[in-house]
């Protein structure tokens, strides 16, 4: 195994790295690589890791160390300059017939995103894979649109419709791109860790926010013009901005678990990740009428989201990828 601290190769049966003198006996009790993780349990870890650090992958599924045939990353590309063109695309028509808001609804998520994937920096994914990501969430708006619209027309109380059916909406159509990748036979070699699915699952969030909070500008700018935009702009992107990228970097990062341990992912093993986005988009729903509890949320998503991240580094780096001695 390898030290979480300078990534030094230690012994199995050591208690301490030898070249830094850190503690080794975390690795020692981590989980070891499992057949299968239930929906129960599965759940309950999935819960658990929003208040609590998660035990260490002790043994990672040989899937951790794959390496993408060269031949991938020319199809990945292509397929990311496509998205670009429908991005650009979409914001010089809104430049032209618009007022330029769509751009403006761009500018933090993007800013977001950039944080977030410059923190996998052992084994970073593909800019065009994850501008693929982040399309497919801007594209999940759409059904989620329409199925939002007919939900609140049969339900009889809006605020049962936005706490529970437009999370379960939004968050099952946000999945769908996740589960896309972590299957697709071309590219599911970059979707190798609960890190992988931390960045891909924040993408898709971030790709939903930017048409959502377009809406709303636009909604907003009709009735109260432009003054109440900036506003809206400060409350729902600046503040409270990360919230779309969080709850679906839940499903990311637990489809990246069950790749990690497991190696293959069925359709069912998504749930537990699934389970837990809709709760906190529900909660956040339900709340936010409260303003600082919304502002007390975004604080302690910011603060899982980043224990989230350190802890799939230090994973990273016990299986050797700081410093380049596994074959990924």
């Amino acid at each position: 195994m390898y030290c979480r601290n300078c990534g030094d190769e230690v012994s199995d049966r050591a208690r301490f790295c030898l070249k830094c003198g850190h503690s080794t006996i975390d690795y020692q009790r981590a989980v070891p690589a499992r057949e299968s993780i239930g929906f129960f349990k599965g759940t309950r870890e999935a819960f658990l890791s929003l208040f609590k650090t998660s035990e260490a992958v002790g043994t990672p599924h040989k899937i951790a160390f794959d390496k993408p045939h060269a031949s991938q990353y020319s199809v990945i590309r292509k397929y990311g300059v496509a998205v670009l063109g429908l991005i650009i695309a979409v914001i010089v028509l809104d430049l032209i017939y618009g007022v330029g808001l769509q751009a403006v609804a761009f500018v933090v998520p993007v800013a977001y995103l950039i944080w977030v994937n410059r923190t996998d920096r052992y084994e970073p994914e593909p800019k065009s894979l994850v501008l693929i990501l982040f399309g497919w969430g801007m594209v999940s708006t759409v059904p989620s649109l329409f199925a939002n619209n007919a939900f609140f027309a049969l339900a009889s109380d809006e605020y049962i419709a936005a706490t529970i059916g437009a999370p379960i909406i939004e968050e099952t159509f946000k999945m769908l791109g996740l589960l896309w990748l972590v299957n697709s036979k071309k590219f599911r070699g970059q979707f190798n860790d609960h890190m992988d699915g931390l960045v891909y699952g924040f993408a898709v969030g971030m790709g939903f926010s930017v048409v959502e909070d377009a809406f709303y500008f636009y909604g907003v700018f009709a009735t109260d013009g432009i003054t109440a935009v900036t506003g809206l702009f400060i409350t729902r992107q600046l503040l409270f901005g990360i919230g779309h990228g969080v709850f679906t970097a839940m499903t990311g990062r637990w489809l990246g678990l069950v790749r990690v341990r497991v190696g293959r992912v069925r359709t069912r093993d998504v749930l537990p990740g699934l389970t837990v986005a809709i709760f906190l988009h529900g909660l956040w729903n339900g709340t936010t009428i409260i303003p600082l509890m919304g502002f007390i949320l975004t604080i302690w998503f910011a603060i899982f989201l980043r224990r989230h991240i350190r802890e799939a580094l230090q994973d990273e780096t016990s299986w050797g990828f700081s410093t380049g001695t596994t074959t990924i």
